[in-house]
């Protein structure tokens, strides 16, 4: 069985646990990092309106290489090298 974890919705919080004691198998979060990055843009938008620039709300992010690293860029630049006929 899935359990589909929506916080805010309305199945309270449950432990792991719990929800292995009720025969779920798997547990999504379909919304987790969506309301993650939601408040990252409103920090950023506020940052922006209150500084007129950028500069104060890129702190806390990572950099690109970061980003880049985290969505799997260099594997996939790897993988068309390995590919690559030309």
């Amino acid at each position: 069985m899935l359990f589909n974890w929506v916080e805010g919705g309305k199945t309270p919080p449950t432990s792991l646990a719990r929800l292995t004691e009720l025969g779920y198998r798997l547990v999504i979060f379909p919304v987790s990092t969506l309301l993650a990055a939601t408040s990252a843009v409103q920090h950023a938008l506020a940052g922006l309106a209150e500084s007129g620039t950028p500069t104060d709300a890129v702190q806390p992010m990572p950099d690109l290489n970061d980003f880049f690293t985290t969505v799997g860029l260099p594997d996939v630049l790897d993988l068309g090298k390995r590919y690559d006929h030309n």
